[in-house]
């Protein structure tokens, strides 16, 4: 009736083109002629999508299901032939080549059918060999697709043949079982995406178990259904899960180790510029120096200069008369003296080496001692004279 529409796939399709489905088994294949062309597979709800043929392929179409053999064909209308593979897409064959330009394609009993848009004829030939090809129908203008209705075509049930499946309102089959679905656009009726009621397919399908249904059966994977996962030893698995965790071991104390030592360069890191502010603000070092008493804090000016005229030498004059001191005015013998005694300070301050003071004997022989006897002796023999004043 068309109602209840959904959507059961919309994402990466390019440019889809021929649909075929195998309702027994509650599959879905569909060509695309984007880029990359492929074919798909999906369930008939949408799920377990797989591309199962993406080589040697250019404008797939006419996709057909073989339900007795089991097998897909399909037309190239690019590179004009006829293949066809098994419902996983392996043991794939070219039945026929140099198809002038093939668009559609059925399959019914041990022929094949396709429709041709060049030669705007239908023709057939063997569905094994590709051999005893026959012209069916001749100048048939603009051929599109083309299709058989039989009675024999397609046999058996599914889980969505009796009662809808006891879905409220769609029921996609699925291999070995089926998905109850609410359309895209909400009805008055509630809608379930569980069964609601018993359809009764339970009893009449035998071996069926609802726990089991998505499982995949040996037949099932030798008709190319569906594919059993691969069994892992127990070993291997076991294995695998030590060195996962050896491996986020190894991983964790690293970045630990990275954390910590990154933690104790900040903290020596901000001690030393703590350090270096403090010393810089608050430190002062003080020591006495000889030559100036005066303390490393102060300004000290050692810029001299070389030349006598800049040293000021003053003269000093001591009146006993007066009793007061006067300052004279230097003469050129003075300044001249003066340029000695400048030339004599600087080579002072430059390192040189003062001359060494005499020792104590030398200076013993230049003052004589008042109380020597000898002295004595002198003085005893000058006669005395009183002087009259």
């Amino acid at each position: 009736m068309g109602t209840n529409r959904k959507s059961l796939i919309t994402e990466d399709l390019d440019e889809p083109r021929a649909i075929a489905l195998y309702p027994q088994k509650g599959l879905l294949y569909w060509t695309d002629w984007g880029s990359p062309p492929k074919i798909e597979k999906a369930y008939m709800d949408g799920s377990n999508r797989k591309i199962i043929i993406k080589t040697d392929l250019g404008f797939p179409n006419g996709l057909s299901v073989d339900f007795k053999a089991k097998r897909l064909y399909w037309v190239d209308a690019r590179l004009d032939k006829i293949e066809t593979s098994d419902l996983m897409g392996q043991n794939r064959v070219t039945l026929i080549n140099n198809v002038p330009h093939p668009f559609g394609l059925t399959v019914y009993g041990p022929h094949i059918y396709w429709t041709d848009w060049q030669s705007e004829k239908i023709e057939r030939a063997d569905k094994n060999s590709g051999k005893d090809r026959v012209v069916i129908q001749r100048h048939l203008e603009g051929l599109m697709d083309i299709v058989v209705v039989a009675k024999d075509r397609q046999s058996g049930t599914n889980w969505c043949s009796t009662g809808n499946g006891g879905c409220s309102h769609l029921c996609l089959a699925r291999p070995r079982g089926r998905s109850c679905a609410c359309p895209d656009k909400t009805t008055q009726e509630p809608c379930y995406t569980y069964p609601v009621t018993n359809s009764g397919m339970e009893n009449q399908i035998p071996g069926y178990n609802a726990a089991d249904a998505d499982e995949c059966t040996d037949e099932d994977e030798k008709d190319g259904i569906c594919e059993k996962p691969k069994n892992v030893p127990q070993a291997e698995k076991t294995l695998g899960g030590k060195e996962t965790a050896m491996i986020a071991l190894s991983v964790g104390i690293v970045v630990i180790v990275a954390l910590l030592v990154f933690v104790v360069w900040r903290v020596k890191k901000r001690r030393r510029q703590a350090f270096l502010t403090e010393s810089d603000e608050f430190v002062r070092l003080t020591f006495s120096n000889p030559n100036y008493q005066k303390s490393s804090t102060e300004t000290i000016n050692l810029e001299r200069s070389s030349s006598a005229e800049s040293q000021e030498w003053k003269i000093f004059r001591y009146s006993k008369k007066d009793q007061q001191v006067s300052i004279l005015k230097p003469s050129r013998e003075t300044k001249s003296r003066g340029s000695e005694r400048a030339a004599l300070v600087q080579q002072m301050d430059s390192g040189a080496v003062s001359p060494s003071l005499p020792s104590r004997e030398r200076q013993s022989k230049l003052f004589k001692d008042r109380t020597s006897n000898k002295d004595k002796d002198v003085i005893s023999k000058v006669p005395y004279k009183p002087v009259k004043t």
